[in-house]
């Protein structure tokens, strides 16, 4: 569980959700660290920014990306449920916008690519202190 809360931190960073949200997050985030069958290490490397190229990790990432309402099953970004939870700093938004320009050959690839790139992108202070 201590895995799925870490990474419920690189899906949310600190946004303004309520704690309903962030509650539905966690759970969201249990769900698949069981259905993509993804290494619990894996995951815990994504808290330090490695990022493993691993089918399931991306089926991990893209499951919560999914199942939170941040991308759409077809691989393309809800841009509204973006700005919903990251909208509280301008420069967090826009570093989550660029990064729906991502695309790779499958929706996982495209959740992984996207999820690297935010974490590239956002501001050093927002990113997760771990």
């Amino acid at each position: 569980m201590k895995f799925f809360i870490a990474f419920a931190v690189l899906v949310v960073a600190a946004s303004a959700l309520t704690p309903e949200r962030k509650a539905e997050v966690d759970a969201i985030g249990q769900e698949c660290l069981t259905s993509s069958g993804v290494e619990r290490p894996k995951v815990a490397d994504l808290r330090k920014g490695v990022f493993a190229d691993d089918d399931n990790l991306k089926k991990f990432i893209s499951c919560v990306f999914i199942k939170t309402g941040g991308m759409n099953a077809d691989g393309t970004f809800n841009k509204e449920t973006i700005k919903k939870d990251f909208g509280e700093r301008k420069e967090v938004l826009d570093a989550a916008l660029l990064c729906t320009d991502s695309h790779g050959a499958t929706v996982d690839e495209t959740a992984y690519l996207a999820y690297k790139c935010f974490r590239t992108n956002a501001p050093t202070d927002y990113k997760p202190n771990w």
